[in-house]
């Protein structure tokens, strides 16, 4: 199954729904009104458990066609944020170009790591698609930006055992970070410093793009879509980068 939180022209509420026959919304709630009591909000969704996620999944399952009072097509709704979180952790430096990348330009080591690289982003930190983001030239001269993939938690984890690490995740999204640069005050180098910023440059993105995108979406077959709008695979090359357009320093 693949969600996606959005909202209508005629409705600007945010709601939870699914993505069906590639390029179909579904509204959760109305579609399963009188058979399953659906939460509001995705992430009461994934709080409310496996057993609930289980009881929906047999039911998308077996149905073949929606009622077009309970869908509308991809193209024409909004897409927010799934879900603000709590916290997001990131692991750096997790493959050899990035390591190489990296000890060319910023002041990390050439060699690979021994051990994860992690930092935090807050939630705050988090935008919906085509939302304004603001540059602030008193933290950095330029922008940059990373496809990613996101591990969407399911449950509160520790110490977890590798083979039962599946057990604890919800599902899957991708998605777009903007990074510092250029830092005025370049100290350390540090990647908490460099990704925690919650004011960025507003992004565009071309129907090209937007179209593989959507595709990509499709490719990894996710529990969960972020934005197909704005979010790219953490596998994409250079040449599948959209233009990042960035607003005058503030």
């Amino acid at each position: 199954m693949r969600f996606v939180t959005y909202s209508t022209a005629q409705q600007a509420q945010a709601r939870l729904g699914i993505i069906v026959a590639g390029d179909t919304v579904v509204d959760l709630q109305k579609a399963l009104a009188g058979k399953i009591e659906i939460p509001d909000t995705l992430l009461e969704y994934i709080q409310a458990g496996k057993e609930l996620h289980a009881r929906v999944l047999a039911e998308v399952n077996t149905t073949t066609e929606y009622p077009a009072e309970v869908s509308e097509s991809f193209a024409t709704v909004n897409v927010h944020m799934p879900f603000r979180p709590g916290k997001v952790i990131g692991v750096g430096l997790n493959y050899i170009e990035h390591v190489e990348e990296s000890s060319r330009t910023l002041d990390t080591d050439k060699d690979r790591p021994t051990r994860p690289v992690l930092f935090s982003k807050p939630g705050t930190a988090v935008v919906g698609p085509n939302q304004p983001i603001r540059h602030n030239a008193k933290l950095t001269e330029q922008l940059d930006w990373e496809c990613e993939l996101a591990v969407v938690m399911g449950t509160s984890a520790l110490d977890v055992k590798e083979g039962q690490a599946l057990d604890y995740v919800f599902g899957y999204s991708i998605l777009t970070t903007s990074v510092l640069v250029t830092s005025v005050d370049q100290g350390s180098g540090s990647s908490p410093r460099a990704k925690t910023v919650t004011h960025r440059s507003g992004q565009s993105l071309s129907p090209q793009t937007k179209s593989l995108i959507h595709r990509l979406c499709s490719c990894l077959s996710p529990l969960m879509v972020t934005s197909a709008r704005t979010a790219t695979a953490s596998t994409c090359s250079s040449k599948l980068r959209p233009s990042l357009k960035t607003s005058p320093p503030v």
